[in-house]
């Protein structure tokens, strides 16, 4: 009698022990989502040196979500924000480091990274590819 009451207490001890970790899952990701703010825009440039991605506008923050990149020899990139043409003039912020890409190696970034913003409004948002050449996409909100 005694063998059966453990086996039912060991069984609902394992029951229980699941239920518990089954409600410590965390909830499935959202694509492109920081906090309230959902990235559902996005822009692409491909080119040598420093180029405007995102154009700012009056009242609207920037910010972004994730970005995707790639060239077909060896660069070095950086996200900038600045005023101007491609982002020369003051105010010029770094908002990444500057990232060394592998030669055909695309997919840098990821879609819901998340974290580089706010830009603050009027500012641009610019790519430096650092005398090199390649292409980016930055997923990004406007707000």
């Amino acid at each position: 009698m005694m063998s059966r009451i453990k086996t039912f207490l060991y069984g609902l001890a394992l029951i229980a022990l699941a239920a518990v970790v089954i409600s410590q899952q965390p909830p499935p990701a959202r694509a492109q989502q920081v906090g309230p703010i959902y990235c559902s825009q996005s822009a692409f440039v491909s080119g040598t040196g420093r180029l405007k991605v995102i154009t700012g506008t009056q009242g609207n923050k920037i910010y972004i979500c994730g970005y995707d990149t790639s060239a077909s020899a060896a660069a070095t990139i950086q996200l900038k924000s600045g005023a101007g043409a491609n982002c020369t003039s003051a105010p010029v912020v770094n908002l990444t480091p500057n990232w060394d890409l592998v030669a055909g190696v695309s997919n840098f970034g990821s879609g819901n990274f998340a974290g580089i913003g706010p830009v603050p409004p009027l500012l641009d948002v610019c790519v430096d590819f650092l005398a090199t050449t390649g292409s980016i996409e930055i997923y990004y909100s406007q707000q």
